[in-house]
């Protein structure tokens, strides 16, 4: 399958179906239906810490992290260069991005490309958690640097802006210059609670219970 470009974002998002008996035949698994292997990302952008969640009302949501290969911003004096001199000077950042892409019918068909989250991210796993209609939670290091702090953001307009933001774990028990790693867990039935557990500098494991704001 021949990727997709996305002209909004200017970046790639790849679905290739690889491993099955039969090319382009799905896998139906109750409430999955897609081939047995599935690529995210652009491979020459380094795709890593992939991650789904279904949501009660069938939607699949991927999330992902990749390099981001963008111009960085120019300031004032290098707008105003001639056009050789600042096109020198836009070279491309170090920093990663998340991205995110979500299916409506569980994974039986995806949209034509990825959008770029609003929210820093240093290559870290983020988890989503949807909380009804278009509220999502999301477990994350909001640091486009480090792994650390642990933080809770909460939207309320399907992922398009992230007004809720509470660090939960400031930093590791190993103080500034330790990890918090790959946070995972799953919401109380009556949506008060997110019960998670994270990886404290990869030689503690954390079981944490974070209190939901009134829907």
């Amino acid at each position: 399958m021949k990727p997709r470009r996305s002209t909004a974002t200017s970046l790639w998002f790849f679905i290739i179906a690889l491993g099955s008996a039969v090319p382009g035949q799905a896998v139906d698994s109750g409430p999955f239906a897609f081939n047995p292997e599935v690529q995210l990302g652009r491979r020459s952008n380094n795709p890593s810490t992939p991650f789904l969640r279904l949501a009660p009302d069938g939607r699949l949501f991927a999330v992902w992290t990749e390099d981001d290969k963008r111009p960085m911003a120019m300031t004032k004096q290098e707008i105003a260069a001639p056009p050789h001199e600042s096109h020198m000077k836009m070279t491309a950042s170090p920093m990663r991005v998340a991205l995110l892409a979500w299916s409506k019918d569980g994974g039986k068909t995806w949209p034509e490309y990825a959008s770029i989250m609003p929210v820093p991210n240093p290559g870290s796993k983020a988890t989503l958690y949807p909380l009804g209609g278009n509220t999502v939670a999301m477990l994350h290091n909001p640091n486009s640097k480090w792994r650390s702090p642990l933080s809770l953001w909460i939207s309320f307009d399907g992922m398009k802006t992230w007004p809720y933001q509470r660090v939960l774990v400031p930093e590791s028990s190993d103080g500034p210059k330790g990890r918090l790693n790959y946070p995972d867990g799953f919401v109380s039935k009556d949506r008060q609670w997110l019960h998670f557990a994270f990886d404290d500098n990869r030689h503690r494991a954390v079981v944490y219970s974070a209190k939901l704001p009134p829907e």
